[in-house]
C-alpha cells in the first residue's frame, strides 16, 4: 500500500515538474495577402524589386519595426490566381504568413492587413 502510494506521489511530481515556463508560451499563425499595386508599407523601398525573398525579408523588418517579433515568415507567390486591378482593395497574388507569440495577435491585425486569417501552427 505504501509503495503504491509513493509511486504515485512520485509520478505526480515528475508530472508537475515536467512542466516550464515555454510551454505557456504558445504561437499562432496568420496569413494574409498583399495588396495589389504594392500599396503595401512593407513594400515601400523595394520598388522594382519583386524577389519573394526579398518581400519576405521587408516583412519581416516592417513587424520589427512595429514591435511584432516573428518566428517564421513565409510567402507563396501564387496563392490569389484570380484578383482585381484595384489599388488597396484588392489582394496581389502573393499570400505571406506568420507565426508571432499569439499575445501579439492584436497587434498584427491592427496594421489593417488584407484578408487576414489565423490558425494554429502546426
Amino acid at each position: 500500500m505504501i509503495l503504491i502510494r509513493i509511486v504515485i506521489l512520485t509520478t505526480l511530481m515528475m508530472a508537475l515538474n515536467s512542466c516550464s515556463d515555454d510551454e505557456d508560451v504558445t504561437t499562432v499563425c496568420i496569413s494574409f495577402d498583399e495588396r495589389q499595386c504594392s500599396s503595401n508599407p512593407w513594400l515601400d523601398d523595394l520598388i522594382g524589386s519583386e524577389g519573394v525573398t526579398d518581400k519576405i525579408s521587408a516583412l519581416a523588418t516592417y513587424l520589427s519595426e512595429q514591435n511584432i517579433s516573428t518566428t517564421t515568415v513565409s510567402a507563396d507567390p501564387n496563392f490569389n490566381q484570380i484578383t482585381c486591378e484595384a489599388c488597396f482593395l484588392c489582394p496581389a497574388a502573393t499570400r505571406y504568413t506568420v507565426e508571432i507569440d499569439s499575445t501579439l495577435s492584436g497587434s498584427l491585425v491592427a496594421l489593417n492587413l488584407l484578408n487576414v486569417s489565423h490558425y494554429r501552427c502546426n
